[in-house]
């Protein structure tokens, strides 16, 4: 698919503000724009998203030479040397740079802002900038980039960065509904088992143009290496289109509610990998990050099988399309096919789906197997929305184990490093997650009988978001209504207890006790006050019964 040519716009900034007050600051409307040159950027060739399951480009790139001598503007502020440059191109979608030619001194930061001054990305470190060569940014929404380099004042002599490429987006990551209705997203009831392969699964980057899906593998020494699986057509090369150092993985781009909004998050990402193996014959490609996922992304390292078992039932969790994180699930057992992808022969799995399907942008998400350990990796195949019944194609990890000698060609030297022998091994779960379900009291007044919505997650504690997951009353009727408990008492009832479960963001399930009573006298207390009878009948008018308004809470 031929885009329209676009025009970057590079312009210096002056500014009289820190970047990093931007958010609370007028410094925007201050700014003195210098334009420094007009860029075409050509058209591409056809887009990698004609074949379903496929790698995706969603931006072009367009060669630059700016540099923190000539271009920008440096000040001085509080001790620190500050070094600014504003990017801007025109109907950009998203924005994103390389950087080469860097000197930093340790210390050095660098901070990422969009158009407006909210930080995106940022502070990274010299030593990440630094790893490779050139340096891959993540993407910025919008026509326009702010990049701030903070070094000590004594620094700025010694100080020396490039910007020798940005990347114009061309794909709308805020669009509603871009990716086919009948995909599922990870916040809907269906991956509420799958939670691990959730967390072990990321949306990837490759040189700031392509979008593929990958799946983080745990290994025998099960010591966190972190092993990158995904697709090798997605394009990654050590001497191609891809450098490795110019992935960038997503963690945790995901809606927050089923079927909600495209609110995921970007933030939460890491640049840079090396190539340890990939091989055409089962079309994948292994990666080893620059550096472990940070801590508080809460990912989780999968689990594998290697012995060639055809798996009965299992999912897959990936990006269709680059969107938020969506799961597939397949219950009728998957076959090996000699398939043809592209004209290139792949020993696969192949898998009909009972609920989702692909699209591109999913290539490289893991096969899940019934005892939730990755077989394969997505290669190709025809399903879609308006095609739910097509088949698709997993590249077999059984045969990328070993079916190659080589090391650069196998996945068994890096996954069983000690050479334990082992075919199988479940996931490594670093996290130390901790939900905790509250009990809770709620009282109401006589003759009540209007049904009563509960909010009993205001006072739950885990990993955002939580959902309410069933809830059983004991005398009473109950049933879980979006994010509250719908509650009546019946007849002949003025009292009763609830259970109900909740769950968290990486499948952490708890439950806690409602205690339910129906005062006999018109006044309740209220945070050491009274509330008369009516006041508290209209409340439950309203149906939103929350603690620490009408209620009195459990010890």
């Amino acid at each position: 698919m031929n885009l329209p040519v676009r025009h970057l716009i590079l312009s210096a900034l002056l500014l009289a503000t820190p970047a990093s007050q931007a958010a609370d600051s007028p410094w925007l409307s201050r700014l003195l724009l210098n334009t420094l040159s007009t860029l075409d950027l050509t058209s591409p060739g056809p887009t990698h998203a004609a074949a379903p399951s496929s790698a995706l480009d969603y931006a072009r790139a367009g060669d630059v030479d700016l540099n923190s001598t000539q271009h920008g503007q440096w000040q001085q502020e509080a001790g620190e040397a500050v070094w600014r440059l504003k990017l801007r191109s025109e109907d950009a979608l998203s924005l994103s740079v390389t950087l080469s030619d860097m000197q930093l001194p340790a210390g050095a930061t660098l901070n990422l802002y969009d158009g407006d001054g909210q930080r995106w990305h940022g502070p990274l470190s010299t030593d990440v900038l630094t790893r490779h060569a050139r340096f891959w940014s993540p993407l910025v929404p919008r026509n326009a980039l702010i990049l701030e380099l903070r070094v000590a004042a004594s620094e700025q002599p010694n100080t020396q960065l490039r910007v020798s490429q940005v990347q114009h987006g061309f794909r709308d990551f805020t669009l509603l509904s871009k990716s086919g209705s009948c995909n599922i997203d990870v916040a809907c009831s269906q991956a509420d088992s799958w939670t691990d392969a959730v967390r072990a699964s990321a949306r990837i980057t490759l040189g700031g143009q392509r979008l593929c899906s990958a799946v983080l593998l745990n290994n025998t020494q099960q010591n966190g290496d972190p092993l990158l699986l995904t697709a090798r057509h997605c394009g990654v090369s050590a001497n191609g289109e891809f450098a490795p150092s110019s992935v960038v993985v997503y963690w945790n781009f995901e809606t927050s509610r089923c079927g909600g909004s495209p609110d995921g998050n970007l933030r939460q990402n890491q640049t840079g990998a090396s190539l340890l193996a990939d091989d055409a014959a089962t079309d994948f490609t292994l990666l080893r990050l620059n550096q472990q996922p940070a801590t508080n992304y809460q990912v989780y390292y999968a689990g594998w099988d290697a012995r060639g078992l055809a798996p009965t039932s299992g999912a897959s969790v990936h990006h269709p399309g680059g969107d938020e994180k969506r799961i597939s699930l397949f219950n009728q057992a998957a076959a090996p096919r000699n398939a043809n992808v592209d004209g290139q022969s792949v020993q696969s799995w192949q898998v009909f789906w009972s609920q989702g399907v692909t699209e591109p942008g999913s290539s490289g998400a893991g096969l899940w197997d019934a005892q939730h350990r990755v077989v394969g990796q997505l290669s190709g195949g025809n399903s879609s929305c308006s095609s739910p019944d097509g088949a698709d194609v997993y590249g077999r990890l059984d045969v990328s184990w070993d079916n190659n000698s080589a090391a650069a060609r196998q996945l068994r030297a890096w996954l069983d490093p000690a050479g334990t022998g082992q075919l199988t091994l479940d996931g490594l779960d670093p996290s130390t997650n901790t939900l905790r379900a509250a009990n809770d009291s709620f009282t109401s007044v006589p003759d009540d009988s209007a049904q009563l919505l509960l909010d009993v997650l205001s006072n739950d504690a885990g990993q955002q978001p939580l959902r309410l997951l069933s809830a059983r009353a004991a005398n009473g009727q109950v049933r879980v209504q979006g994010q509250q408990l719908l509650y009546d008492f019946g007849p002949g009832h003025n009292a009763d207890q609830v259970e109900y479960q909740v769950i968290n963001r990486w499948g952490e399930i708890d439950s806690a006790n409602v205690t339910l009573e129906r005062q006999s006298k018109a006044l309740t207390p209220l945070r050491g006050g009274l509330v008369d009878g009516g006041a508290l009948m209209l409340l439950g008018v309203l149906a939103t019964w929350r603690r620490r308004r009408c209620l009195q809470r459990s010890a």
